[in-house]
C-alpha cells in the first residue's frame, strides 16, 4: 500500500513539474535585441522582408 502511495506522489510531482515549468531564461544578447527593438519601434518604421 505504501509502495503505490509513494509511486502514485512521484507521477504526480513529475506531472505537474512538466506542466507548471518556467521557460528558459532570455540571454543577455535576445534581453539587448528586444530592448533595442522597443526603443527604435517607438521612433523609426522598419520592414523587414525574408529572402
Amino acid at each position: 500500500m505504501i509502495e503505490a502511495l509513494i509511486t502514485a506522489s512521484l507521477i504526480l510531482y513529475f506531472f505537474t513539474k512538466a506542466i507548471f515549468a518556467k521557460p528558459p531564461a532570455k540571454s543577455v544578447e535576445e534581453q539587448l535585441g528586444e530592448s533595442i527593438t522597443k526603443y527604435l519601434s517607438k521612433s523609426i518604421k522598419v520592414k523587414l522582408e525574408k529572402d
